[in-house]
């Protein structure tokens, strides 16, 4: 079985484009609807021995869960990655990696 991979519209807009921005808005309304963060945390704290080895979010958009992440894990190393540029005012225990994670190096 071969896996293929399709990029999101998402992935072809500019990060400024008006589209993206609303694209973006909508995920952060249906991921909060849904309780993705809230979950996301928990299980977090529940194997927080594995998690302070670090956090890797990928697909990380806005930066959203990672600031989240960072607030409620001071001590953890979070890295995102994502297409978009890095937000601004991200927390700078946050390391933001540009591009596509299928044709970079390993950190």
């Amino acid at each position: 079985m071969t896996r293929t991979v399709i990029p999101e519209l998402l992935d072809h807009l500019p990060a400024g484009d008006p589209d993206a921005l609303r694209s973006r808005r909508d995920l952060q309304r249906i991921n909060r609807l849904m309780g993705n963060e809230r979950w996301i945390l928990r299980m977090l704290e529940r194997y927080r021995e594995n998690a302070q080895h670090g956090i890797d979010e990928v697909g990380a958009g806005d930066g959203g869960l990672c600031k989240q992440v960072a607030r409620v894990f001071p001590n953890f190393r979070i890295s995102a990655y994502d297409l978009a540029p890095a937000p601004t005012m991200l927390d700078p225990r946050i390391t933001w990696h540009q591009g596509d994670l299928f044709t970079q190096s390993p950190p």
